[in-house]
């Protein structure tokens, strides 16, 4: 019951079905194209705070969805496209802007840039991007780039979110 993991599948549910177009199996990309909606649909019903603007992180086991609404959640959601229209991808667009701040780990920012930009909110993309905060713990790439004097992405953010990172990690 993880909205992650649920928005992974759906992305991976929609890759199938492209390769199984792509190779003649009308069927499976039918049967792989209604999974995905199913789980879009369902997550969109049961995880989705209109008021807020974000996605919770999950359900419990009685299916009541968690009172904990951390940033990856929504940046994965938008990131495979877990949104009814344009008016929704940009509340949830506006409730990260809101955050001000990039507050999940560095290769997690991936889906959050991508959903940013996939879903027409490059502005808010960009300006997360573009922090010059270069503070102590900042998780900025104006921190790696200044005080960690990186040419590529570190393995986290900085030593206060990883006291043992490497400056060379391998998907950096």
């Amino acid at each position: 019951y993880n909205t992650v993991l649920n928005a992974v599948a759906v992305g991976t549910y929609e890759a199938l079905a492209k390769i199984a177009v792509a190779t003649g199996n009308d069927r499976e990309a039918e049967t792989f194209e209604m999974l995905a909606d199913d789980i879009r649909d369902t997550m969109i019903t049961t995880l989705y705070n209109e008021e807020t603007g974000l996605f919770s992180d999950g359900l419990n086991a009685e299916g009541v969805a968690s009172a904990h609404y951390a940033q990856h959640a929504t940046a994965y959601a938008l990131a495979f496209g877990i949104y009814k229209n344009q008016a929704m991808a940009d509340a949830m667009a506006d409730a990260i802007a809101e955050q001000g701040e990039i507050r999940m780990s560095v290769y997690g920012s991936y889906f959050l840039l991508k959903g940013l930009y996939d879903s027409g909110n490059g502005d808010v993309a960009n300006a997360l991007l573009l922090d010059e905060n270069t503070e102590q713990g900042a998780r900025t790439w104006a921190y790696m780039l200044y005080n960690l004097d990186a040419t590529i992405t570190a393995e986290a953010w900085n030593s206060d979110t990883k006291s043992n990172m490497t400056l060379s990690h391998a998907w950096g």
